[in-house]
């Protein structure tokens, strides 16, 4: 719900982040360059350090020389990769083909 304080509107959503980790598990992949100025990486490995605490099931990935999005080729391929993994082993359907047809 929306707070209004004078012409600041600050808007905080109850399902993100930690808060919603407390609440229920969480299955979460992060990734982060190792020199992002957008967000530092101490905020990942603090989500990291936290889904951990929670004993959600997670995993951190950081990219060297990185910034917020990822130039490299190789790192964009390995998370390419790490997407396709992450979501096979928590989203795919055992009674599948991985393509939605029955096995």
């Amino acid at each position: 719900m929306p707070v209004r304080s004078g012409s600041v509107v600050t808007v905080s959503f109850p399902f993100t982040g930690l808060s919603a980790v407390k609440r229920r598990p969480a299955l979460v992949l992060i990734v982060h360059g190792e020199d992002d100025t957008n967000v530092p990486v101490s905020q990942a490995i603090y989500f990291h350090r936290a889904l951990s605490w929670y004993g959600a099931e997670h995993e951190l990935v950081i990219y060297p020389r990185e910034g917020h999005g990822f130039a490299e080729r190789n790192h964009q391929l390995d998370l390419l990769r790490r997407t396709r993994a992450w979501f096979d082993r928590w989203l795919r359907d055992e009674a599948s083909d991985g393509r939605g047809s029955p096995a």
